[in-house]
């Protein structure tokens, strides 16, 4: 359908399906190397190198700390992981239930037919399948199993793209079901009016007759 011409719901959930697919090329986590690491291993370098007079860079020890030192100046303050490199299967299930979302869009794609009753409610359990995943990654963030010196990693602002991508599907599935619902039809009883008769009064007509000569005028029961 044109994007112009779809309902509210269905622009929610496409907007929501985009940001989800999105967001697994964006930053999720960040990991900080303290300052106090990179010092430790230089001056384990340092602690590695030939003793004075020796020829640099000679033996065992001279490779062992250029090693270390290089190691130590090699090591970035910070690195961040996206959502494809930090998540195990969670990230092809965001991806699978994008697509999901498009083929309920599409009406199928013409492949399969989408009764359009169930396709909000299909759409909502989608948007809410997303939230949950995404929320078990904020709340258990991965390398848990990193060395100690190693700050805990940090929520970027791609998993919050993805926070959001999926509470827009499910809220657009709900909008979807809310105006596709099929209306309710109640029987109501056949109409039935009883015929109420009203007498019109029928005009008033007087006709005056003239008494007879001599006939008496009195009222009735005094003559």
């Amino acid at each position: 359908m044109p994007l112009e011409r779809a309902p509210l719901g269905a622009k929610l959930a496409a907007a929501g399906s985009a940001l989800v697919l999105l967001s697994l090329w964006l930053p999720w986590y960040q990991i900080t190397f303290p300052a106090a690491f990179r010092d430790a291993l230089g001056k384990l370098g340092g602690a590695a190198a030939p003793t004075t007079g020796a020829p640099p860079a000679q033996g065992f020890g001279g490779a062992l700390s250029a090693l270390v030192a290089g190691l130590a100046t090699s090591i970035p303050d910070k690195i961040s992981a996206d959502g494809w490199q930090a998540m195990k299967a969670a990230d092809i299930v965001l991806a699978v239930l994008v697509g999901l979302v498009v083929l309920l869009l599409t009406n199928g794609l013409g492949l399969v037919k989408i009764e359009s009753a169930s396709r909000g409610q299909a759409l909502a359990g989608i948007g809410l399948l997303a939230v949950v995943i995404v929320g078990y990654h904020v709340i258990r963030r991965p390398f848990g199993d990193a060395p100690g010196f190693i700050e805990a990693p940090k929520l970027q602002y791609g998993i919050a793209l993805a926070l959001i991508g999926g509470v827009l599907i499910g809220a657009g599935g709900h909008q979807l079901s809310t105006d596709e619902q099929p209306a309710t039809v109640v029987d109501l009883p056949p109409f039935s009016s009883a015929a109420v008769l009203v007498a019109e009064p029928e005009p008033f007509s007087a006709t005056y007759a003239a008494p007879a000569p001599g006939a008496s005028v009195a009222p009735p029961g005094l003559s």
